[in-house]
């Protein structure tokens, strides 16, 4: 059963690959590296990255362990000049990434009085920018550890947002803020999200990888592809997301 906590309709969305035409990490990394913005050390810890990129798409590693080992990245980095290099590379390499057939749906839900919440497995100050441009009313994301003087220590601060984390997440905001669950809506686009997804009344999965693919069918799921900007149902109906109504 889902959580009817309260009477308010939310829209939860995931950052990459389903609002962003791309990985947030990647990018932040690629900019880093272009601009020489980086120390010896970063780029060998990049280089695990990549490998665990392979390991993780292959499903030979846990989604929580290739986010520890990306949040490893940021050990020694000043969490200040961090927020900085996000609130640039928003600018200059994510926001013109962002899919506008997502940017679209996302307004439908604002038009309709639905709460806009943004949740990621990537780093605040990697969403931070986005909820601000966004004007989303909330964001939950990966909280770097740092030390007094604001130096990140290479861990999170309490549990990464990813997989079963996205789900209590969401319930705590439901819980704190009056949210209806059952009347919510979320899209994401990968499987390690269908705890987060099966939490909402109203799940999307958007650009889906097979095995999410596979559960949406299986559960009836509205399936989204943002190169069309096509909804399709379990009944293999076909509406343009500018014309569904979503409430």
């Amino acid at each position: 059963m889902k959580n009817r906590t309260g009477t308010i309709t939310a829209a939860f969305f995931d950052l990459d690959k389903t609002l962003l035409n791309g990985e947030s990490q990647a990018m932040e990394a690629i900019y880093l590296i272009e601009k020489n913005r980086f120390s010896p050390v970063y780029g060998f810890k990049i280089l695990g990255v990549i490998a665990a990129s392979f390991a993780y798409k292959n499903q030979w590693m846990t989604p929580w362990r290739y986010n520890q080992i990306y949040v490893n990245t940021y050990k020694g980095q000043q969490i200040d000049w961090l927020k900085e290099q996000g609130y640039e590379l928003y600018g200059l390499r994510i926001k013109p990434a962002l899919f506008e057939s997502m940017l679209e749906v996302m307004e439908m839900h604002r038009r309709q009085g639905h709460l806009i919440v943004l949740i990621s497995a990537t780093a605040e100050h990697l969403l931070e920018p986005v909820k601000q441009d966004m004007n989303a009313d909330f964001m939950i994301a990966t909280k770097l550890e740092t030390t007094p003087l604001g130096i990140c220590t290479g861990k999170a601060e309490g549990h990464i947002c990813v997989g079963k984390q996205k789900r209590r997440l969401i319930n705590q905001l439901a819980q704190i803020h009056g949210i209806d669950l059952a009347a919510s809506y979320a899209y994401s686009d990968h499987h390690a999200d269908i705890p987060f997804l099966s939490a909402v009344g109203n799940p999307v999965a958007v650009n889906p990888t097979k095995d999410l693919k596979d559960e949406a069918e299986k559960n009836r799921w509205r399936i989204m592809t943002t190169d069309t900007g096509f909804i399709t149902d379990s009944g293999n109906r076909h509406a343009p997301v500018e014309h569904e109504r979503l409430g």
